[in-house]
């Protein structure tokens, strides 16, 4: 059975559709790095007297820091599209396109712990000789795994 859309619909889906980072996941990474570098520096200070257990709290404190600048400068700095679904294939943040017919497996991994998302990402093996595997992080995108998934499918069928 074939759905009826439109030629505005058809001549929409056809156009090429970024994919950003989500501003407000940015900015929630960022609320929960911070908290977690405070209380790694915290544990850190706590632990003065043992050299080894100061220095691995830091490390983690440092990290979290990190991680807190660079969630802001990826939500407050100039919007780069992460993916971009066309109709040749998905374009990365590089500008290289992976076609449609060299993707050989496509996969929306959404891994969690007791309930808590704790890593999403997209990855792709492909037939090119020079890229494999792609791998793409995806906590922070704007799209669900079913809507990436779903406009994969709507572009390679075009």
């Amino acid at each position: 059975m074939e759905i009826y859309s439109s030629a505005s619909h058809q001549a929409q889906t056809l156009a090429d559709r970024p994919v950003y980072y989500s501003r407000n996941r940015l900015i929630a990474g960022a609320v929960i790095w911070t908290v977690a570098a405070l209380a790694f520096g915290a544990l850190a200070v706590r632990a003065r007297d043992n050299l080894g257990g100061m220095a691995f709290f830091a490390a983690i404190a440092a990290i979290g820091v990190w991680l807190v600048i660079r969630s802001l400068m990826r939500a407050f700095g100039p919007a780069k599209p992460v993916i971009t679904f066309t109709r040749e294939g998905l374009r990365l943040t590089d500008g290289t396109v992976i076609a449609w017919q060299a993707i050989n497996e496509n996969t929306y991994v959404n891994q969690t712990y007791v309930g808590i998302p704790t890593a999403r990402q997209i990855q792709l093996k492909t037939s090119l000789p020079d890229r494999k595997r792609v791998l793409i992080q995806a906590m922070a995108l704007e799209i669900s795994g079913d809507e990436y998934l779903a406009l994969c499918d709507a572009y390679q069928a075009r």
